[in-house]
């Protein structure tokens, strides 16, 4: 199976952060990976492959005989989308809508219009007591465009407070109805998102068109190095999944939180009580890279030019909106079977990653590289196949050491 085929799978696959986890836990569990209970009274099974899961958060880690450094992988399994209200249906005359509002920073124009699927988790109520449903329909939703003659200045802006998809129309529906659930629904966690798949473009080198490859295009490549990585000697190395990057990663599951630091403390500390989470450690945070789009040439740095094909984006900024991490940038020049660097203009402003939280908060050198994108939080991004292949190959170096 081709990178395309395999990456166009994963995608169809993780509609959302929870589907993700689910599928990168059933790709462990294909590579002897298991689930590890952090118990006070289980010992740590070194030189073992075990894996936590926490929603739409998981680590994987292989646990050597001795412990004398440690590699890190990190991404992010959510992306930009709509997320339905608690309240989510809304009729207005005789049409039926579901109500939604931004999560993260989606760009709302190219959601206007295109096909949507939902996708997600319900609690619901049972004799057993509550529960949780996946719900993944295969139903088509709209945001209806408005008519550029009704609406002129509909190409210039959109009401963020009014993006209503549309359902049905003379027709009562309740939620339980539309997700074709029996049981009282209590809450929910559901999303829509693209319903369009991955798509190859170009004739030789070939591009890559799809949604949420901010960020499935970097869980993919660590997906892959999980898939070959075996227990190492005397290094610790792990693939470290977080969720909820894109509002802010202030969450139970996000890089901000605690949950995996206490866990990866337990498993240094079964080597010797007196280690160190930052014992000779090394981490790459990765996340993809504004690509230089054409159309809009004085948005980046001439003197960095960013593009499709040309490599691996190692990222820079003066006041570490990325993780920078002097050695660590050598390493992947080093190393990078073709590299680029990336920084922005002086005067624009720039987003963020989870990298600088992991170093701060676990105190490891951290360096930030990722894909070259066009179209970031777009329904349908864009990066090069052979740009993807360069990221796993170097995955796959860093964390097998070789």
């Amino acid at each position: 199976m081709s990178y395309f085929q395999k990456l166009k799978k994963f995608i169809d696959e993780s509609p959302t952060s929870l589907f993700c986890a689910d599928s990168l836990e059933q790709s462990l569990k294909r590579s002897g990976y298991t689930c590890f209970d952090f118990n006070p009274h289980t010992p740590i099974p070194k030189g073992d492959k075990i894996y936590v899961r926490h929603g739409g958060l998981i680590a994987a880690f292989c646990l050597p005989q001795e412990l004398i450094k440690a590699r890190y992988l990190l991404a992010h399994t959510d992306s930009p989308c709509l997320k339905l209200k608690p309240k989510p249906i809304l009729k207005i005359s005789n049409l039926n809508f579901l109500v939604s509002e931004p999560y993260g920073s989606p760009l709302l124009s190219s959601y206007m219009g295109k096909k949507l699927k939902l996708a997600g988790h319900v609690a619901v109520d049972t004799p057993k007591g509550i529960q949780v449903l996946p719900i993944h329909l295969k139903e088509t939703f709209l945001i209806p465009d408005p008519a550029i003659h009704l609406s002129k200045e509909a190409n210039a802006s959109l009401d963020k407070g009014k993006i209503h998809a549309l359902i049905s129309y003379d027709e009562e529906i309740s939620l339980e109805q539309l997700l074709g659930v029996h049981e009282k629904i209590l809450s929910h966690d559901l999303y829509l998102v693209s319903e369009e798949g991955l798509s190859e473009m170009g004739s030789k080198k070939k591009i890559l068109v799809g949604p949420r490859l901010d960020n499935l295009s970097s869980c993919f490549a660590m997906m892959e190095t999980l898939e070959t990585l075996e227990p190492l000697e005397d290094t610790l190395t792990a693939c470290l999944f977080f969720d909820h990057e894109e509002i802010g990663s202030e969450t139970l599951e996000g890089a901000k939180s605690h949950f995996i630091r206490k866990r990866l403390k337990k498993i240094i500390e079964s080597y010797a009580p007196s280690r160190m989470l930052d014992i000779n450690s090394q981490a790459f945070s990765l996340d993809v890279a504004h690509a230089n789009h054409p159309s809009y040439r004085d948005k980046f740095d001439e003197e960095h030019p960013i593009l499709l094909g040309n490599g691996v984006v190692i990222k820079h900024h003066s006041a570490h909106k990325y993780a920078q991490d002097l050695e660590l940038f050598g390493y992947a020049q080093k190393y990078l079977l073709k590299a680029q660097v990336f920084t922005m203009r002086n005067e624009i402003g720039t987003g963020s990653t989870l990298g600088p939280y992991f170093a701060s908060q676990f105190s490891i050198p951290t360096q930030d590289i990722g894909l070259p994108l066009l179209g970031m939080h777009s329904t349908s991004e864009i990066i090069a196949e052979e740009d993807l292949k360069n990221l796993v190959e170097f995955s796959k170096r860093f964390l097998h050491g070789k």
